[in-house]
C-alpha cells in the first residue's frame, strides 16, 4: 500500500501577526494622534520634586477622561 504524501499548497499562509481582515474599528491613525498629543501635553506638566506638581498633571488627565465620558476620581 502506498501514499501519496505530497504537499498541496493552495495559498501562502499570512504572515505572523498581519491580520487577514481589516481592523473592525477602522482607521486608528487620529486615534493615535490624539493619544499622542495627550501626552506630548501631559509630559509638558512639571512634576519633579520638589516641591511636586502631581495635582496639575492629575487635573489634566481628569479633564481627557470627562472629555470622554469618564468620572475620575
Amino acid at each position: 500500500m502506498t501514499r501519496n504524501l505530497n504537499a498541496q499548497v493552495a495559498q501562502k499562509p499570512p504572515a505572523l501577526g498581519i491580520p487577514q481582515a481589516p481592523p473592525l474599528v477602522g482607521d486608528t491613525v487620529a486615534l493615535a494622534l490624539e493619544a499622542q498629543n495627550w501626552l506630548v501635553e501631559l509630559l509638558k506638566i512639571n512634576t519633579t520634586n520638589p516641591p511636586g506638581n502631581e495635582q496639575a498633571a492629575a487635573k489634566y488627565i481628569a479633564g481627557i477622561l470627562a472629555k470622554e465620558g469618564i468620572t475620575a476620581d
